[in-house]
């Protein structure tokens, strides 16, 4: 930045050798000064700012790098479910912790690769049959099928679902046990 500095105070001087500028400054002051205000920020664990930084800078890595560090989950969730860029939504899904929040993501998210990506984190069988039974996509609730392995949900979700190719892939799972 003082570089940046001098050479703007030689121009308005009239006093700057041309060969200065073959070495500019590498980044734009801006992702100088925001690098340094995220990492100001994680250290201070200040919540407020990593969250402003992850919703607004102009660096699609400095909004990861910040979405890394979020800890609130309705905010991570709100990301999810609402970022226009697909690396941000995704890194979103990936730091959350809560299944329950999971299922949540992974019925009523418009973006199917959020959804897939929800599916596959939830550890807890009981939020996989709740998305098996409500997900918007079938094909999220196949692949919440596909993650259970309690023979009696799966027959449950056998007797129970709307959707026939839904019924036969827990079917399928059961027969599978079985052998």
């Amino acid at each position: 930045m003082a570089e940046v500095d001098k050479i703007i105070d030689q121009k308005n001087n009239n006093d700057f050798d041309v060969g200065e500028l073959v070495n500019p400054v590498s980044e734009p002051p801006s992702t100088i000064t925001l690098d340094t205000e995220l990492e100001r920020a994680i250290k201070e664990n200040n919540q407020t700012i990593i969250i402003d930084i992850a919703r607004n800078d102009s660096d699609i890595h400095v909004r990861m790098e910040a979405i890394k560090h979020i800890v609130d989950m309705s905010v991570l969730k709100d990301f999810a479910q609402n970022e226009p860029k697909p690396d941000i939504r995704l890194d979103a899904v990936r730091n959350i912790t809560d299944d329950s929040i999971l299922a949540e993501i992974a019925k009523n998210t418009l973006y199917s690769d959020v959804c897939s990506k929800a599916v596959e984190l939830i550890d807890e069988e009981l939020f996989l049959l709740d998305v098996v039974k409500n997900a918007s996509y079938n094909s999220i609730r196949l692949k919440a099928v596909r993650n259970i392995n309690d023979k009696l949900l799966l027959e449950d979700i056998s007797k129970n679902t709307s959707s026939i190719s839904v019924s036969l892939e827990a079917l399928k799972k059961i027969r599978n046990m079985q052998i």
